[in-house]
């Protein structure tokens, strides 16, 4: 092999490799952006269940 076709080989890998980085951040990014709905869906969960536990207006407890 001469020396332009190793350039293009060793030019054609590090284009390949940006691109599957690029492909790998853009998947992670979305994976952490579910998981961040996810927690958020689940905390807004818990806040309706303890609204509904304990009334709308506040604690139900008469000692408080």
């Amino acid at each position: 092999m001469d020396e332009t076709g190793i350039a293009l080989e060793a030019l054609w890998s590090l284009v390949l490799c940006h691109v599957v980085d690029w492909i790998l951040k853009l998947v992670r990014g979305k994976m952490l952006v579910v998981k961040w709905a996810n927690r958020m869906a689940v905390s807004l969960a818990f806040e309706v269940a303890v609204d509904s536990a304990e009334g709308v207006g506040g604690y139900t407890d008469s000692r408080l």
